[in-house]
């Protein structure tokens, strides 16, 4: 198992650059993770044991996202988080350290309950930038048929091991194209400049924590993609970090310019639908020449920021009256029983992943009485 992931490693960086070499040199700018060199950040595996470090990489408050986002598990959902968690600690026992996704799975839980929540008959979708890979994995399980798209080299390596050791791989990276149902096309970026040779219709295009985190002519071409495969709807749970891209503002009127429209936002949740209405009125649009004239253009960003402001103000003030210990769970599992199951899998009664114990360490507050959040708040765009 080792020798045979570590030849796709292999075998992915060859592709990669021979097909680099055929590509044109803008096209090549298109498909760059900017965030991850902009910050600094390695983002290449070269060993199978290395793989463990992209297993899970999530730090954020995996009791809040137990009990408040998912106000606890169902049935189902503890089912996959045990299965998926049982897998990947076998997975990684003989890799640099071994590791059961939790936080980061416990997030694509709550990604995949809205996608059901939203977009009950979605039967197609593509996952541009899947990180770990668990809400693609957890959306095929269940009978979707998936497409899976990544230009980060150590999480394309990983999701290709993952997606295969639960037998739901078909890898593009190799010349063969099989569009089976019920798995996962995983598509490299040197084919995925033409998605529309693969697909030529979606039910659904989600991008998660990382529609900020692309560069504009990326999200650009993602958007002709879509205009190309019938105009599919777009879902984001979080635009992810700003700091090296896109801000949050420029997001609405890029996806205007190819004919979407945002019809759902609340509670970092983003939905965009196609309307042919924009097109049309985007031709003899008076009133866009009219705001952005100096003194309206600043008018119209004091209104919006303000408005902005005051709804952040009010979340603060509701979270300080609407305490942790008055939320009723509405499904069966709570947080407890989330890391009941971690201490049987692990042998820890509390169970952290290295990335979450090491995070606790520099960043919960050393000085009593200090608040958690202005610990890390200089550095944290959530």
């Amino acid at each position: 198992m080792n020798k045979e992931s570590y030849n796709f490693i292999e075998k992915y960086d060859r592709s990669s650059e021979k097909n680099s070499e055929k590509i044109s040199y803008f096209i090549k700018q298109v498909f760059v993770p900017v965030t991850f060199l902009g910050g600094g950040v390695p983002h290449y595996a070269h060993s199978n044991e290395e793989l463990c470090t992209f297993a899970d990489m999530w730090i954020h408050d995996p009791e809040g996202i137990t009990n408040n986002l998912l106000s606890g598990l169902n049935e189902h959902e503890f089912t996959m988080l045990k299965n998926i968690s049982t897998k990947v600690w076998e997975l990684t026992k003989d890799m640099n350290f071994q590791v059961a996704p939790k936080t980061g799975l416990l997030r694509q839980i709550y990604q995949k309950r809205l996608i059901n929540r939203f977009f009950p008959n979605a039967e197609t979708i593509l996952e541009v930038g899947p990180g770990s890979g668990y809400l693609c994995l957890m959306l095929a399980l269940d009978g979707k048929k998936v497409f899976s798209t990544d230009v980060t080299q150590c999480f394309y390596i990983w999701q290709n091991f993952l997606f295969k050791n639960f037998n739901i791989l078909n890898e593009l990276v190799s010349d063969d194209i099989d569009l089976e149902n019920k798995k996962i096309t995983h598509i490299p970026w040197w084919k995925f400049i033409n998605f529309q040779n693969i697909c030529q219709k979606l039910d659904l295009i989600t991008v998660n924590h990382a529609l900020c985190e692309m560069s504009n002519h990326s999200v650009r071409h993602l958007l002709s993609i879509a205009n190309k495969i019938g105009n599919p709807k777009f879902f984001m749970e979080s635009y992810g970090s700003y700091k090296y891209s896109h801000k949050r503002s420029d997001i609405a009127p890029l996806f205007r310019e190819f004919g979407y429209k945002e019809t759902f936002n609340k509670d970092d949740i983003h939905i965009f639908e196609y309307d042919d209405a924009i097109i049309n009125f985007n031709k003899s649009n008076y009133i866009k020449v009219i705001l952005y004239l100096p003194f309206f253009r600043k008018l119209f960003r004091f209104f919006r920021s303000e408005s902005s402001l005051s709804i952040q103000i009010f979340k603060m003030i509701k979270s300080i009256f609407f305490k942790k210990s008055d939320l009723k769970i509405k499904n069966k599992y709570d947080y407890k029983n989330v890391m009941k199951y971690y201490k049987d899998l692990t042998g820890k009664a509390n169970y952290r992943t290295p990335c979450e114990e090491f995070y606790e360490d520099i960043c919960d507050p050393k000085i009593k009485g200090v608040k958690h959040s202005l610990a890390y708040a200089k550095f944290d765009d959530s």
